[in-house]
């Protein structure tokens, strides 16, 4: 059919202009590690901003970016790239070991001695896992409630289902709500 025809010929066009633009990033990458292995971080800065600009976000380009402002003694710009890298790889050690000497090198850090508030205790979690795990495990919850559900529509005498379906979806709910929020303040 015409149809199948225009999409052998549309999807090998997509398909290239999506590896040319995966060349163009990772150019640009090699590019700004060159500069700053050369010792030249604002123009290895410059290029991560440009590719930042463009969208292109990943746990290690801000990690990179953070040891280049650093390297630049801006530090306050090095702990802000520390902590969005921290957001996308919660896991790698390296982020916190840069984070925290990072820290101890401003200045004027304040002491950290206030209670905690209801979003800090709500984030544990983000030092373990990323958005998208917390997202993952809620639509897990949830889709296993809603089975529960389905289950019992045909078996209505499985008590087990029946105990276990709402416990599910409640439980999926406030991890919706903290997925967003998460969200919406790293973004």
């Amino acid at each position: 059919s015409s149809g199948t025809k225009k999409m052998l010929v549309i999807f090998p066009i997509l398909l290239s202009f999506s590896c040319l633009c995966y060349a163009t990033e990772q150019s640009k990458l090699e590019e700004a590690i060159k500069y700053y292995d050369s010792g030249e971080y604002k123009r290895s800065i410059a290029v991560y901003d440009e590719l930042l600009d463009k969208s292109f976000t990943s746990g290690s380009l801000y990690y990179n970016l953070g040891n280049a402002y650093f390297r630049d003694k801006q530090i306050g710009n090095a702990v802000a790239s520390y902590l969005a890298a921290r957001f996308k790889l919660p896991r790698n050690p390296d982020i916190k070991e840069n984070l925290k000497y990072s820290l101890l090198q401003v200045p004027d850090n304040l002491d950290d001695k206030l209670a905690p508030s209801l979003w800090s205790v709500l984030d544990f979690w983000s030092a373990y896992l990323t958005s998208v795990e917390v997202l993952s495990f809620a639509l897990l919850l949830w889709s296993l409630g809603f089975l529960c559900l389905f289950i019992l529509n045909f078996f209505p005498k499985l008590i087990l289902f029946r105990k276990l379906a709402w416990p599910l979806i409640t439980l999926s709910l406030p991890l919706f709500f903290i997925f967003q929020i998460s969200y919406l303040n790293h973004k």
